[in-house]
């Protein structure tokens, strides 16, 4: 029974971020600079962290933030959320942190919440994803110059 009530929490919680990130709008181009946070939660304790989590979005709206996040919770596997942010650049990125340090008390808000936060995190990590428009039009082009066999089998030339 619990274990419902939790999994309907984080439900209801990816629900309302994604209902707030629809009506913001479908981006019309891919994002050229992703930063994702990933948390791994403690077992037992994602209730506890998803009731947490509801500082940091207080906070930034608090400070009034121009910048948002989509939070991705997993429902198999391993008890994992992921906030993603998109950017524009790896410059513009540079600039949302800048903008969060010269905030009057946002810092210090995030600085508690994060502390607090390790309590129910096993594991987290920073990962940061440059899009690479062109990868695929250049896979493509070296893929077709290989000389493949009809089940998949590439022909190398030895001399």
């Amino acid at each position: 029974m619990r274990k419902t009530h939790v999994s309907l929490a984080v439900l209801t919680l990816v629900a309302s971020v994604s209902a707030t990130a629809l009506a913001q709008g479908v981006p019309a181009t891919q994002p050229k600079f992703l930063h994702i946070f990933r948390e791994q939660v403690k077992p037992g304790r994602l209730a506890d962290h998803t009731q947490w989590e509801t500082g940091w979005p207080a906070a930034a709206e608090k400070a009034k933030s121009p910048y948002s996040y989509l939070a991705l919770a997993s429902i198999t596997g391993p008890l994992e959320v992921w906030y993603v942010t998109s950017y524009a650049s790896q410059a513009a990125y540079g600039e949302g942190v800048a903008w969060e340090d010269a905030q009057p008390g946002l810092t210090t808000e995030f600085d508690r919440l994060a502390k607090a936060d390790g309590e129910f995190l096993a594991d987290a990590t920073a990962l940061q994803l440059v899009s690479e428009n062109d990868f695929v039009d250049r896979l493509e082009k070296a893929w077709s110059q290989c000389p493949v066999h009809g089940d998949g089998r590439i022909n190398y030339d030895r001399p």
